[in-house]
């Protein structure tokens, strides 16, 4: 990622998918299984591992078939999504 005056240069496609997003409209929340399961994963990772919010992130994601995340974080790569930067 360049920078230019300081301010970071966004990835190609980062904003058309914001933009998609913004059109839908739609706050995704996690189900009960979602919180019982991300708390068991992350009991069963340690530390070092993602945290619950993570895993929580991770569960919802694949239930919506969601790819790619706005982040940088190693564990979403780990995890098997697209970071966008």
């Amino acid at each position: 990622m360049r920078q230019r005056g300081g301010a970071p240069q966004l990835p190609s496609g980062v904003c058309g998918s914001a933009n998609t997003l913004e059109r839908r409209q739609r706050v995704l929340f996690p189900a009960d299984d979602d919180w019982q399961e991300a708390w068991r994963r992350f009991a069963a990772d340690g530390i070092g591992g993602p945290g619950i919010v993570d895993h929580l992130a991770f569960l919802v994601m694949r239930r919506h078939g969601l790819a790619e995340v706005f982040t940088n974080e190693r564990h979403f790569r780990t995890a098997g999504f697209e970071p966008l930067f």
